[in-house]
């Protein structure tokens, strides 16, 4: 039966090509529009990776999936205005990345069980952010105290003051001063302060803000927001007429300083004993002095037993210029 068939079509060609007329005779094809075989589908975003969509389902859809999202809620097939769609004609499809079409922000996602020219059964439906990158900011970590202590004296000018801290306070100081004892930072009613935010600051000058007398004065380690370590307390008479006592020059009894350095470091042995401490002075210029001309800069170390400091460029980088000088009192 079939070869005979196949002969018949042979010669119909044939025929054809001879030129007969032979009218065509039209099968007429029945459409039926298939029904649901999907009892559900799972929807669910995949947490790693912005807009991939992955799915899971009860049946079997023959034709595949559309994958149908929207700025508007509840997106469907055949799309309204503002949805967008791809299709997968693969009944073991389950994944999709979808994108950003009308804008960065929240999109709605469905899945559909598709039947040829529209949905059968939809999943749930699912959100997701789309668009621009979105990074979540990151908390910022609360900075870590680098000093063991600070040791603070008043120098011989009234509200003169100078500091020596043990360790690098890299956001600076605040000298937090009053006329009750233990000011802090931040402030309580009646504190004042100053902030310095160079690690390198050494001295400072208080005023009377609360009428004349005796304030108390601390300096602290900044963290960003509050303090960290505080150095000791001392009390300095503050406001007008206020005459310094006569100040005792001590003499010279240092004969020789011996300064070495490598990177920001530097170190120094003195022959001697300087019981005020020693002034380190640096500059881009050099034979920098103290007290200082201009373009130097200096720390003060008062602790007569300290023999190294970490420095600091402040006139951009290059070479600068060092030395360390006995300290002899004065401003």
């Amino acid at each position: 039966m079939n070869k005979t068939k196949s002969l018949l079509i042979g010669a119909l060609v044939l025929m054809f090509g001879a030129g007969l007329a032979v009218a065509p005779v039209l099968a007429t094809e029945t459409s039926n529009t298939p029904e649901s075989v999907v009892a559900s589908i799972n929807l669910h975003a995949a947490t790693a990776n912005p807009g991939v969509i992955e799915w899971t389902l009860d049946g079997v859809s023959a034709k595949g999936f559309k994958v149908v999202w929207s700025n508007n809620q509840n997106p469907t097939y055949p799309l309204r205005d503002g949805d967008q769609y791809h299709y997968y004609d693969r009944a073991d499809a389950r994944r999709d990345t979808v994108n950003a079409f009308n804008g960065s922000g929240i999109y709605y996602v469905r899945v559909c069980e598709y039947l040829g020219g529209k949905c059968g059964k939809y999943s749930n439906q699912v959100t997701v952010q789309l668009g621009e990158k979105i990074v979540a900011p990151e908390k910022p970590e609360a900075p870590v105290s680098a000093v063991s202590s600070i040791v603070l004296k008043a120098a011989n000018t009234p509200g003169a003051i100078n500091w020596v801290a043990y360790g690098r306070s890299a956001n600076g100081f605040k000298i937090v001063w009053s006329k009750n004892e233990n000011p802090t930072y931040p402030l309580r009613d009646g504190d004042q302060y100053h902030y310095y935010d160079r690690a390198d600051a050494t001295y400072d000058n208080v005023a009377a803000f609360n009428g004349t007398g005796v304030y108390y004065v601390r300096v602290c380690e900044y963290l960003g927001g509050k303090c960290g370590k505080y150095s000791n307390q001392i009390a300095v008479q503050l406001g007008e007429n206020i005459k310094p006592e006569p100040i005792e020059i001590p003499k010279n009894s240092v004969t020789a300083i011996s300064l070495t350095g490598e990177g920001n470091n530097v170190k120094w042995v003195s022959n001697g004993f300087s019981a005020q401490g020693y002034k380190v002075v640096w500059s881009k210029n050099e034979g920098p002095t103290y007290p200082i001309r201009e373009g130097d800069r200096y720390h003060f170390r008062s602790n007569p037993e300290m023999n190294s400091d970490y420095l600091m460029p402040f006139a951009g980088a290059g070479v600068y210029y060092v030395r360390v000088c006995e300290y002899l009192g004065g401003a």
